[in-house]
């Protein structure tokens, strides 16, 4: 719950994307036992707008673009710029895709979406992930933060 709030207060005074995320990060980075490592994107169609999908709907989504991450060397294969929401068979995209579709979070075991673990700096325990929790979420002001994950 604590660190709910301080991510809270951390983004209130976020203008943008790139604030919002930012504030997130910082909210996270010295919570090594509860985040050993953290990929954060956001949700746009095909004109590069935000697409509300806490509404549900997947169809306008077209791509999801890394704002950033904590524990993923840039460049990681685990994290690309871009996942194209459309076509993506591997990696998050399909685990995307069902979490923008049931507004639930997503258990996901390593073998389960080929997530390439090599390299990662995990934080907090000192034993290796076996699993991510995938989980969508809406910003607060939608027409002022775009959607995310």
């Amino acid at each position: 719950m604590l660190t709910l709030r301080e991510i809270g207060e951390r983004t209130a005074s976020a203008r943008d994307v790139k604030s919002f995320w930012g504030q997130v990060l910082g909210g996270l980075e010295d919570k090594t036992f509860d985040f050993p490592f953290v990929i954060l994107y956001s949700v746009f169609d095909d004109d590069g707008d935000s697409v509300p999908t806490h509404s549900g709907s997947v169809i306008g989504a077209r791509q999801c673009l890394l704002e950033g991450s904590l524990g993923v060397p840039s460049g990681h294969a685990i994290a690309p710029e871009r996942i194209d929401l459309k076509t993506s068979a591997k990696g998050f995209g399909p685990i995307f895709r069902e979490a923008m579709r049931t507004g639930k979070p997503i258990h996901a075991k390593a073998e389960d979406v080929s997530l390439m673990l090599e390299g990662l700096r995990f934080a907090g325990y000192p034993e290796r992930c076996r699993a991510a929790v995938i989980c969508h979420f809406s910003p607060p002001i939608p027409s002022r933060i775009k959607t995310a994950y």
